[in-house]
């Protein structure tokens, strides 16, 4: 090998060494922010627990439509919108990866 060949290849490695480290940044900050969704949904859960057995006596049909369903439609909300970014960033990583498979 020649040395231009030798730096190439050096460069190709450094180029993979900084892409698996910024792929790992992006994975470690989605699990974050999964778990930080997980924990204020634990909290809000917790906060506005009620049991099923009075929403039936009183005659509601769910609990849902007791007062503050407005906020159980907020963690509907957040947690679909998380998981669709999380989708999205998954379909882009699988795509750079194939990309980059097929330059090579």
């Amino acid at each position: 090998m020649n040395p231009k060949e030798i730096r190439r290849e050096k460069i190709h490695q450094r180029i993979h060494i900084l892409r698996i480290r910024y792929d790992r940044c992006i994975i470690f900050s989605l699990i974050l922010l999964s778990v930080g969704l997980a924990v204020c949904m634990g909290i809000m859960f917790q906060e506005m627990h009620l049991s099923g057995v009075p929403a039936v006596v009183d005659s509601y049909g769910s609990v849902l439509l007791r007062d503050g369903a407005d906020l159980y439609v907020i963690i509907a909300v957040a947690a679909f919108v998380a998981g669709a970014i999380f989708t999205m960033v998954c379909i882009w990583l699988q795509n750079k990866k194939s990309d980059k498979k097929k330059k090579v």
